[in-house]
C-alpha cells in the first residue's frame, strides 16, 4: 500500500512527537552532544558545503565562507558555552501578595519544530535554526529551500549522519511537500522567506493557534556590472 505524502509527512512528525514525549531531548547531555555533532559536521565538511552553496547560487567562496559558515560556527560556539546556563531557572521577583512562594523563570521547549529555510543564505539560515531547536530541547524538521537543490541534497545526507534522527529529520521538495507539512500539527514554525508565503504559513498554522516565527523580506538587490 502506497502512503499518500500528507500520510507520510504525518508519520514523520508522529515519530518526532513520540521522541520528546519520552524525553530525550531534554537533558543537557543530549543536548550538548547534538550541538558537538553540528559544530563537527561544519568543520569536517567545510569544502562540500561552500561547493554546495556556489553550485546552487554562484556564491564565492570568500563570501559564502563569512557570510554563511563563519555565522553557524559562532552561533554554535556561543551555544555551547551558554547551553548550561540557559538551561538553569531564573529568580524573577515575587508579588507581595504571593509572598511566601517564589517566582522563577524556566525556560522548556516548544516540542516539535518545523524550520522552512530560504534560498538566500541556504546553509546558515538551515543550520542556526536547527541548532537552537535541539538546544532549548525541541524536535526538529527541516525544509530547505527547493531552490538551492544541492545544499538541499546536503542536509539530507549530513544530518542523519551526525545527529539523533529520533529527534532530528530532513523534508525535501517544493510546493508540495511543504503545503502536507503545514497541514501537520506543530508547536513551533519557524520561516523565511518571502511575505507571500509567509502569509499562507500565517494562515496554515491560525487554526491551530500554533506559534510561529516569520522572518520575512525580499529578494537581495544587486548590481551587475559585465
Amino acid at each position: 500500500m502506497t502512503l499518500s505524502l500528507e500520510d507520510t509527512m504525518k508519520g514523520t512528525v508522529a515519530e518526532l512527537r513520540r521522541t520528546f514525549e519520552s524525553g530525550l531531548t531534554l537533558p543537557y547531555k543530549w543536548r550538548l552532544g547534538q550541538l558537538k555533532a553540528l559544530e563537527a559536521m561544519v568543520k569536517s565538511h567545510k569544502k562540500e558545503i561552500l561547493e554546495a552553496i556556489y553550485k546552487d547560487l554562484r556564491k564565492p567562496e570568500a563570501e559564502a565562507d563569512m557570510t554563511e559558515l563563519a555565522v553557524a560556527e559562532q552561533e554554535v560556539r556561543d551555544s555551547l558555552v551558554n547551553l548550561h546556563k540557559w538551561m538553569q531557572p531564573e529568580e524573577v521577583p515575587t508579588p507581595a501578595w504571593l509572598v511566601p512562594a517564589k517566582c522563577e523563570l524556566r525556560r522548556d521547549p516548544y516540542g516539535v519544530v518545523l524550520s522552512i529555510s530560504p534560498f538566500n543564505y541556504p546553509f546558515q539560515l538551515a543550520f542556526v535554526p536547527i541548532m537552537n531547536a535541539l538546544a532549548a530541547g525541541n524536535c526538529v524538521l527541516l525544509k530547505p529551500s527547493e531552490l538551492t537543490p544541492h545544499v538541499s541534497a546536503l542536509f539530507a545526507r549530513l544530518i542523519p549522519a551526525y545527529l539523533d534522527t529520533r529527534a532530528v529529520q530532513v523534508v525535501e521538495g517544493g510546493i508540495a511537500e511543504t503545503s502536507a507539512l503545514l497541514a501537520q500539527r506543530w508547536d513551533l514554525v519557524f520561516f523565511t522567506g518571502s511575505e507571500a508565503v509567509g502569509k499562507i504559513v500565517h494562515q496554515a498554522r491560525a487554526q491551530h493557534l500554533t506559534p510561529r516565527g516569520l522572518e520575512l523580506g525580499g529578494k537581495t538587490p544587486g548590481v551587475g556590472d559585465k
